[in-house]
């Protein structure tokens, strides 16, 4: 069960890598950069099993609301209300 659950998080991540891929045509750079962050961010939360993970989260949420911040593109910060 335990590899199952690996594999599909590996296939996660690669599908998220090539859709930020052909949507930026590259993954270098601030913006690409970003999207890569809230990809990984969203995995990240599919996993959560320990209080580790959880200030792991967190720590990622305030790096994503810095870079947010500083990126040309605006993004909605990870407190916008839907």
């Amino acid at each position: 069960m335990a590899l199952a659950a690996t594999l599909a998080a590996v296939l996660l991540v690669i599908a998220g890598t090539v859709g930020v891929f052909l949507q930026y045509r590259t993954i270098l750079g601030r913006t690409p950069g970003i999207a890569l962050l809230v990809v990984f961010l969203a995995l990240k939360l599919l996993e959560l099993r320990a209080a580790r993970d959880a200030v792991a989260t967190a720590l990622l949420c305030y790096f994503w609301s810095s870079a947010s911040s500083c990126s040309p593109r605006p993004y909605p910060p990870p407190c916008w209300p839907a």
